[in-house]
Order: C-alpha cells, then sequence, then structure tokens
C-alpha cells in the first residue's frame, strides 16, 4: 500500500488516476491515502441486476433532487433528522440513504 505523507506542502492530498492510461488509482479512506491496481477491469455489457440498481439509483437521485419543491414538509422532516445524526456528511446523501431505503423496503414488500 502506498502513502504519501505531506514532506512537503505541495502535496498533500491526491485522488484518482495519475496519468490517463494508469492502472493504478488513488483515494483516500479512514484517514489514510489507498492505492488500488485495478489489472483488469471489466468492459463488457451491463448485466439485467447492474441495469436495474443504475435505474433505481438514477430514479432516487432525482427524486433527491426534486424533493424540496415535490414535497417540502418531507423534505424539512428529513433536514431536522439529518442535523441530528453524525453518520452522513451530506443532506443530500442522507435523503438519498432513507429513499433508497425506503424503495428496499416497499421492494420487499412487494415480493
Amino acid at each position: 500500500m502506498a502513502k504519501i505523507s505531506t514532506l512537503q506542502p505541495a502535496v498533500v492530498y491526491i485522488s484518482g488516476k495519475a496519468a490517463r492510461k494508469d492502472k493504478v488509482y488513488f483515494r483516500k479512506a479512514y484517514g489514510k491515502t489507498i492505492m488500488v491496481r485495478v489489472d483488469n477491469p471489466y468492459t463488457g455489457p451491463l448485466t439485467d441486476d447492474q441495469k436495474a440498481i443504475n435505474t433505481k439509483f438514477t430514479t432516487i437521485q432525482a427524486q433527491v433532487k426534486a424533493l424540496p419543491t415535490s414535497d417540502p414538509e418531507k423534505y424539512a422532516a428529513l433536514s431536522r433528522k439529518f442535523k441530528n445524526q453524525r453518520k452522513y456528511v451530506s443532506l443530500n446523501g442522507y435523503i438519498f440513504a432513507q429513499l433508497w431505503r425506503e424503495a428496499q423496503q416497499a421492494n420487499s414488500q412487494g415480493d
């Protein structure tokens, strides 16, 4: 695992790829910079399950974006709940997680 220390102030944080054709990705997790090498990434078509997840993700993201105007009461309630928790950093991330959970519960009840 590669670590980049801040010996010089110019290199404080690194993320993503260093070059376009690189197979090495950097990201920060748990306070450390992690290096991951992807040798053979899958480039084939998406499976039906992957397409379903992509569609669900897109739908819920659109709901998150429209929630302040479409349902202001629910948005206000979720905003109040967001202030009392420490797991999520952003309000949109918290709302997305709540709507995702609601969609999964609806799917499990429908099956």
